[in-house]
């Protein structure tokens, strides 16, 4: 997640008695971060003018995108003036939950297919809970999950369990 200031304005560009707007507001879209997950969008409001506004933007491979856009679009003027990353953390996912809605079979376990598991899922090579470790043999995929066989006994992985994946 790279922490940009801002610093920019919204101006509406004719007066209430022409458009009958009451107000303005400017509107951030996290394009990246709504597609590396399953949200149908990830969005906010920030005040319509700021000397110093931090908003977070989602990196993937070194690229994040966002959208800022003022509204209502024809009525208005956004200019920024100054965006600075000012730091960047790193916030790899990598921990993940079985599904609550598939049981446990054997040493296979069953993960919800998403975007965010299959990201997270990539190139496993082994699970950790706690002390425990277990090999992932094979890695398999179907309409509704992602399906993990284990070398070893999968119950302590059972859901609501959150386990490390190690790549």
């Amino acid at each position: 997640i790279a922490d940009v200031r801002l610093c920019y304005t919204s101006q509406q560009t004719k007066s209430f008695f022409e458009t009958g707007n009451i107000n303005s507001y400017v509107y951030v879209i996290d394009v990246t971060g709504r597609d590396i997950t399953d949200l149908s969008y990830i969005n906010y409001n920030i005040p319509n003018n700021s000397e110093s506004y931090y908003i977070p933007i989602t990196i993937v491979n070194g690229k994040g995108t966002i959208n800022i856009t003022s509204f209502p679009t024809r009525d208005t003027n956004l200019n920024i003036e100054i965006a600075d990353i000012m730091n960047i953390y790193d916030v790899n996912f990598k921990y993940c939950v079985l599904s609550k809605e598939k049981e446990i079979f054997e040493n296979t376990i069953y993960i919800d297919k998403t975007k965010e598991n299959k990201i997270i899922l990539e190139k496993v090579k082994k699970l950790k809970i706690g002390d425990m470790e277990q090999n992932v043999i094979s890695y398999t995929e179907d309409d509704q999950y992602i399906k993990l066989e284990l070398d070893g006994n999968a119950e302590a992985f059972a859901y609501p369990n959150f386990f490390e994946v190690i790549k």
